[in-house]
């Protein structure tokens, strides 16, 4: 991991994906981006819209395209799990933190609206990248001006209306 921890930074993880695709010797690619990634490659496809084909982005995040996602959103969509095994303690974790009541404890209880099943298999990937993630790496992925450069939402809008469609 980098030391520099402004290098985390959503928009500058641009950056990174360009060198790669450079190295990889790549004129156009499909990006395929989950969760937050989705940030850093919508991030990609607005700053460099032509060495993009195609974007598939897996339950993303929506902070990259300026789409809040309020208290009464997440109150809305979160009952649609409500047969999970686990529903009722991360709902709780939910409601705590959507009150302002939110505890140390409460993250673990919220993992699983965060992945698409919560098996045994996605439970031992969860704890190995919990430990993995140093509680900064967020806070500095998302830190100020991390979604507004000067190619920010207005632009990444304009690209969306751009792209091709196959």
């Amino acid at each position: 991991m980098p030391r520099d921890t402004a290098s985390y930074r959503c928009d500058r993880l641009v950056d990174d994906v360009e060198a790669l695709r450079v190295r990889l010797g790549l004129d156009r690619m499909d990006p395929l981006a989950h969760c937050a990634g989705a940030n850093v490659a919508v991030r990609y496809a607005a700053r460099r819209p032509q060495h993009v084909g195609r974007l598939a982005l897996i339950t993303p995040s929506v902070r990259a395209v300026g789409i809040p996602v309020t208290a009464a959103d997440r109150r809305e969509t979160a009952p649609l799990r409500k047969d999970e095994p686990w529903f009722p303690a991360a709902f709780a974790a939910l409601e705590a933190l959507l009150d302002g009541e939110f505890t140390a404890a409460h993250p673990r209880a919220l993992a699983p609206f965060s992945h698409g099943r919560w098996d045994g298999a996605t439970r031992v990937r969860h704890t190995a990248e919990e430990e993995l993630v140093d509680g900064g790496v967020p806070a500095a992925f998302g830190a100020e001006g991390a979604f507004a450069s000067a190619c920010g939402v207005a632009c990444t809008r304009c690209t969306w209306r751009r792209a091709p469609t196959t």
